[in-house]
């Protein structure tokens, strides 16, 4: 598990095949093989063979499941990418996180339990 790394995930938006901005609501389920950029209020399972990253302004109740997840807003549930979860300095995070990696930067919050798997 990694704890601290100096690794820059600003993304741009316009990399990312489906993007849910502020202000917008969604309950569901939302499924695709795509990266996902979310920046909104989400509740219900989030599921992708890309990578997901929860934005800044995002409030995500959900199970996701995705190749890597980089998390910088809040998010809670049970989270669990094949590769990577990255916890950025602003996320706020409550549930459980499962990966082969995590990586929580300084300044994050995280409630959660955490399991590496090989």
């Amino acid at each position: 598990m990694k704890l601290f790394s100096k690794t820059n995930h600003s993304h741009l938006v316009s990399s990312f095949s489906s993007h849910l901005a502020g202000g917008t609501s969604v309950e569901g389920t939302l499924s695709t093989d795509d990266d996902i950029f979310l920046d909104c209020e989400f509740v219900g399972n989030i599921t992708t063979n890309g990578l997901i990253e929860v934005g800044t302004n995002a409030l995500i109740k959900a199970t996701i499941n995705a190749r890597s997840i980089i998390i910088e807003g809040k998010t809670s549930g049970e989270v669990t990418a094949k590769e990577q979860v990255s916890i950025g300095t602003s996320a706020i995070v409550d549930g459980s996180l499962k990966s082969r990696q995590i990586e929580i930067r300084p300044g994050a919050v995280v409630n959660a339990t955490l399991e590496t798997k090989v």
